[in-house]
């Protein structure tokens, strides 16, 4: 593509409202790469029982056979390096934030007696990780660059280093860390090809998950785009920028509303789940939102219920509460306490969100 088309490229998007994250691997130098060199070979990572025995991995890329040797973050060498491609991207091209692959795939003990840290166990591994994450951010920072860093793996030892976090697979687990540490750091969900869109992708929507289309690039370039794929993701999209982005993206959870209907369960692909699904979520400003939605293949009627003393409306002072839908509000008369409740339906793969909203 050449520099120049790719600069190009960024700020046509810019123009268009659009973003950009490239992707730079945080953790291998390829042995065929022409900065390769005798001096790179030496911050290479080394197996446990002999500085001889480089750390070297072999992969794909899409098509590409890729032959790498596995770095050592404790090494400054490395840390320069990463420091170089940042500050590059960031400041010479204007992209708007960094993916770091392999973020927390290659945590291993490194043997060299050079690298300045204990031969194999220790905590040099994680905190070289997080000085190349915090020196990135510091430096953009002073350069008075706002961005944003996501990385791949969801990992409690990165919190506050990184935005948002790469998962490939989801389930139970997942959401209950969704749950307790959304507001420190964001989830992207990957792999979701191979499960039924509306349940799947509308889970993790409800649950503050960011959708990204891992593994698609190839489907969704060469082949005739689903319509009803792009046209679910669009729908999500529009919520998000009308209504959702403080919340599921941005949020605290909170205790979700109740469903007091008796419903049948759908195959979200990873567990079963109700056909109608709930969140609750406070927004920075102190907003709350209760979102509903519907992911089964029918119109779905329902009763339901939320706790309002769980969300300690006082401290809003006066406040609206708003019954929000895609290209639609409607004011709802607001409580100070006890139940807001009410009967409703949803057609498949609809959504609402029920706001409360400070008027001082």
């Amino acid at each position: 593509m050449g520099a120049e088309a790719f600069k190009q490229a960024i700020a046509r998007g810019h123009e268009l409202g659009l973003h950009y994250m490239p992707y730079i691997n945080v953790n291998l130098w390829a042995y065929d790469a022409p900065s390769y060199n005798a001096e790179v070979r030496e911050a290479g990572a080394r197996f446990i029982w002999g500085p001889e025995k480089i750390l070297g991995m072999r992969f794909k890329y899409g098509t590409v056979d890729m032959h790498a040797m596995v770095m050592c973050p404790a090494t400054k060498l490395w840390q320069d390096k990463v420091s170089e491609m940042v500050r590059k991207l960031i400041q010479e091209y204007d992209c708007d934030g960094i993916y770091f692959d392999t973020l927390d795939i290659y945590c291993m003990q490194c043997s060299h007696p050079d690298h300045g840290h204990p031969r194999g166990g220790g905590n040099y591994w994680v905190e070289g990780v997080r000085e190349i994450l915090g020196r990135a951010r510091r430096e953009c920072m002073a350069a008075g660059k706002k961005v944003a860093f996501s990385g791949e793996f969801w990992r409690e030892r990165y919190i506050g280093y990184y935005d948002a976090a790469l998962w490939v697979s989801t389930g139970r687990a997942q959401f209950i860390k969704d749950v307790v540490y959304h507001d420190y750091l964001t989830t992207i969900c990957g792999e979701w090809h191979q499960r039924p869109v509306v349940p799947y992708l509308g889970s993790l929507f409800i649950a503050g998950q960011t959708i990204g289309p891992l593994g698609l690039g190839e489907k969704y370039l060469n082949e005739t785009p689903d319509e009803k794929v792009l046209g679910f993701l669009h729908y999500l999209s529009d919520c998000r920028r009308e209504f959702g982005l403080k919340y599921v993206n941005l949020g605290a959870r909170l205790r979700n509303p109740r469903i007091t209907t008796p419903l049948p369960t759908v195959d979200a692909g990873s567990e079963t789940l109700p056909v109608v699904i709930t969140s609750a979520w406070e927004a920075g400003d102190g907003d709350i939102g209760c979102f509903f939605m519907n992911i089964s293949d029918q119109t779905q009627e329902f009763t339901f219920e939320i706790d309002l003393a769980t969300f300690e409306l006082d401290r809003l002072g006066k406040y609206a509460v708003t019954k929000w839908e895609l290209g639609r509000q409607t004011p709802v008369a607001a409580q100070n306490s006890g139940w807001l409740t009410g009967t409703d339906s949803l057609e498949s793969g609809k959504m609402m969100m029920f706001e409360f909203s400070s008027t001082e």
